[in-house]
């Protein structure tokens, strides 16, 4: 009966454990989808704090990579490259776009 007691629990366990882990490719979705969540909560908490007459330099953007703030016209804006998008040992690199008067740049 101890042994049967004992099988049950661990199958629990093991069970629970296969059932939150994920797998590794699905954590990059997992990690824009959180990015992508927090960018567009401050595109909106931008736009509510921003008077709406004004429209020189550029807004608050997801471009499906990362979150950039808003910036003036002319500005350049350096973001940090998402680690899960970088390849193992990688060093940390720098993405960079300039606030043009179109708007962000490519």
């Amino acid at each position: 009966m101890d042994f049967s007691l004992t099988a049950a629990v661990y199958l629990l366990v093991i069970t629970r454990y296969m059932a939150m882990s994920t797998h590794p490719e699905c954590l990059i979705v997992l990690y824009k989808q959180n990015k992508e969540n927090e960018c567009k909560l401050q595109i909106k908490t931008d736009a509510s704090l921003q008077p709406s007459n004004t429209s020189a330099g550029c807004v608050t953007e997801w471009d499906g990579v990362t979150c950039w703030p808003s910036a003036s016209e002319g500005q350049m804006i350096s973001v940090h490259c998402p680690l899960p998008l970088l390849k193992p040992d990688t060093p940390p690199a720098l993405i960079t776009r300039q606030c043009t008067d179109r708007g962000w740049s490519e």
